[in-house]
């Protein structure tokens, strides 16, 4: 009898079908009330040795108000969602979370490899299937965003030409401190260190 052969065709997009499917067995996180008008919730992003290893966290309420001893410093993100809905999988406390592709990004960009990093970040922060929550949240964004430590502003993975830009900003930026220093418009500075390159190279 000869031996039973079977065909298998390679999957098309099989991170994608992966993530559906974790998505789909994995159990929704469940996002508890709020105990105060004035809380909040950040997230405690877990550490990891390498870009592409799943993300971890989970997500604590802290209180806007002074004095309370529940405000920890934490860095707010401002990102485009991009997707209107979530589809790559962030585990928070043994559930699931759906954030769009550029949320994931900027997540595994910011991520730390050996310590904990706390952050808010709007579409996770928030229950975005509580119509009460969000409205109640978008309120306090202002105040958010002000007692935060720092504001991490993520436009995308970026490429050679971004690179090159951000290179030529810094640039720009040593070159206006320098001329504030030595009270040269930084347009001379500019051309006075063009000329002496110029120099140099001969």
């Amino acid at each position: 009898m000869p031996p039973l052969l079977y065909k298998i065709q390679p999957s098309y997009c099989l991170k994608d079908d992966l993530t559906a499917n974790l998505a789909t067995m994995a159990e929704p996180y469940i996002h508890p009330p709020l105990r105060s008008e004035k809380s909040t919730r950040v997230l405690l992003l877990q550490p990891a040795a390498q870009h592409s290893d799943p993300l971890h966290c989970s997500l604590n309420e802290i209180s806007l108000k002074d004095g309370d001893g529940m405000h920890p410093a934490y860095e707010a993100l401002s990102y485009v969602w991009g997707s209107p809905t979530g589809d790559r999988v962030v585990d928070c406390e043994g559930k699931t979370i759906l954030v769009t592709e550029n949320c994931e990004a900027a997540l595994r960009h910011f991520r730390l490899k050996n310590r904990i990093r706390i952050m808010w970040i709007d579409s996770v922060c928030i229950d975005q299937k509580s119509i009460s929550d969000r409205n109640h949240q978008v309120k306090l964004m202002g105040e958010v965003f002000e007692r935060a430590k720092k504001v991490l502003i993520w436009l995308g993975n970026g490429d050679e030409g971004t690179t090159a830009l951000f290179r030529h900003m810094r640039l720009f930026n040593k070159i206006l401190k320098l001329s504030q220093l030595v009270g040269v418009s930084p347009e001379r500075l500019a051309t006075m260190g063009h000329h002496l390159g110029a120099q140099i190279d001969e």
